[in-house]
């Protein structure tokens, strides 16, 4: 058989082995086995397959490529990689056919690799330690236990809680008294606003709790549920045997007040494990509420009728001095009015003016025909004189005199008389704006001016949406995470300092 003369390039093939295993193979071939006699001719063939091999390595650069090579330059996914361009080289016919192939086939593979490549870890995978199985069982005790007893509890041993909703708000009358009046002139606000409030702190206090238990039993309505931890539900129910204190701590808990301040409008919400309880209390909680609501209007309308009635009476007393001070003058004057007064003072005055200016006339005529020494001339005289007189003495009771009795002038009865008349006339004002304002008062009193409107009446409960089981369920396991988290990653930090 003769062989294949090469043409200058030979594809490796995926059988060939690296130089060691030539060696070793030329080594132990069937031809070197011949003995002594054959050990020239061997060392001929030896010789002359390495001049072969060594004209190849100079004509073709892939004679010494092997798989293995291929494999240990290639790296990751060396097997694949390097079958793939094995093959592509066996499929060239000259060394630049071969490079060109060995080229496209690397850079397909370097981009299915960079697509492909997983970033290796640079932190080796840990194993499981004693550490982390007290984590995981911790994580069981504090957060998974407690979850699951507050589930167990919630179905099967807390009761139904059934809920009675009611509404009202206090208003006030529309009519307008005279304080009303006053009060708006001058800007001055509602007292509905304050009553609302004082009644939002009434239904969370001590005082409703106390008035409603004298005629309801709180021990059969909430505390008959709680008996026994074995059957009852004791931690929703109230305990039995409690103070006015622990009751009054229960009542917050079954019965949600809710105080809209922008419309003043009071919601109440009341718990109860049977829907008739719900509502009874929830009608009891209106009827309390109606009552202290009349009570304090009624305190309001007691105050101001009280106050209208010493303002009246003020009045009254003072209109009586003052007329009593009028007769007191009328009766030292003899009197009954300023103004025939003054006609009795000034009717003389008058006259005797009159006569006065007639005298003086008569006079005058007279001396155009007699002289002084006439009889007639002399009596006019007198005459006059005398008016004159007269007329003096009525004029000194008009003004102030510099000696006697004052009281005897006019002009002081006139000032005195001015003055109780003014008193007189304010005295009777005062009176006359108390009455009306007592009137004003009384009506009030007589009809309710402030009172409570229920727009949404005690509701009787169908269902049970209460305790809310899973808002519970929740709030227990966020609670226990969150405990849990702080006390493992505290742990762990403690651990790693060390």
């Amino acid at each position: 058989m003769t062989n294949k003369p090469r043409t200058g390039f030979e594809a490796p093939s995926d059988a060939s082995h690296d130089d060691e295993s030539d060696t070793q193979t030329a080594s132990t071939s069937p031809e070197n086995s011949t003995g002594r006699s054959g050990g020239g001719k061997g060392r001929r063939n030896k010789n002359k397959t390495n001049k072969n091999a060594g004209e190849t390595n100079q004509n073709d650069p892939f004679a010494n490529l092997t798989r293995k090579r291929l494999e240990t330059a290639l790296g990751e996914d060396s097997d694949i990689r390097a079958r793939e361009m094995m093959r592509a080289i066996r499929n060239a016919q000259t060394p630049e056919e071969a490079l060109a192939a060995m080229a496209s086939n690397a850079a397909e593979q370097g981009e299915r690799m960079a697509m492909t490549k997983i970033v290796p870890p640079t932190v080796g995978k840990t194993k499981a330690r004693f550490r982390h199985f007290l984590i995981l069982v911790s994580f069981f005790l504090f957060v998974a236990g407690p979850i699951a007893a507050a589930y167990w509890y919630l179905t099967e041993r807390a009761l139904p809680q059934y809920g009675s909703v009611t509404a009202f708000s206090v208003r006030q009358a529309d009519h307008a008294s005279p304080t009303d009046l006053i009060g708006n002139a001058f800007g001055l606000a509602n007292s509905s606003t304050t009553d609302t409030d004082v009644l939002y702190d009434f239904l969370t206090s001590q005082e409703i709790v106390a008035a409603i238990r004298e005629y309801r039993d709180f021990g059969a309505i909430w505390a008959g549920a709680g008996m026994g931890w074995e059957t009852g539900d004791p931690i929703f129910a109230m305990p039995p045997g409690g103070t006015i204190e622990d009751q009054t701590a229960y009542w917050n808990r079954m019965v949600e007040v809710s105080y809209d301040t922008s419309a003043n409008i009071l919601e109440v919400r009341v718990l109860a494990f049977d829907p008739a309880d719900a509502q009874m209390i929830a009608q009891d909680i209106l009827d309390e509420s109606s009552s202290i609501i009349n009570e304090l209007s009624s305190i309001a309308t007691q105050d101001v009728l009280r106050y209208a009635q010493e303002d009246l009476t003020a009045a009254e007393t003072d209109l009586r001095v003052t007329r009593e001070s009028l007769t007191n003058f009328r009766n030292r004057y003899q009197i009954a009015s300023i103004d025939s007064d003054i006609a009795l003072t000034i009717g003389p005055l008058n006259a005797l003016t009159q006569q006065l200016v007639e005298a003086k006339i008569e006079r005058g005529l007279l001396g155009r025909d007699t002289t002084e020494r006439d009889p007639r001339w002399v009596q006019i005289n007198a005459r006059i004189e005398v008016i004159e007189q007269q007329i003096e003495e009525e004029r000194s009771k008009l003004g102030a005199a510099v000696d006697g009795d004052s009281g005897t002038v006019l002009s002081n009865r006139i000032a005195e008389f001015e003055r109780l008349n003014v008193d007189l006339e304010f005295a009777q004002a005062s009176y006359e704006t108390a009455l009306a304002a007592f009137y004003s008062a009384r009506a009030d009193a007589n009809r309710q001016s402030l009172y409570l409107a229920a727009h949404k009446h005690p509701t009787l409960a169908e269902r049970a949406d209460f305790p809310k089981k899973w808002m519970i369920l929740g709030l227990v396991g966020g609670l226990a995470f969150a405990l849990w988290s702080i006390l493992a990653l505290t742990m762990l930090s403690l651990r790693d300092r060390r």
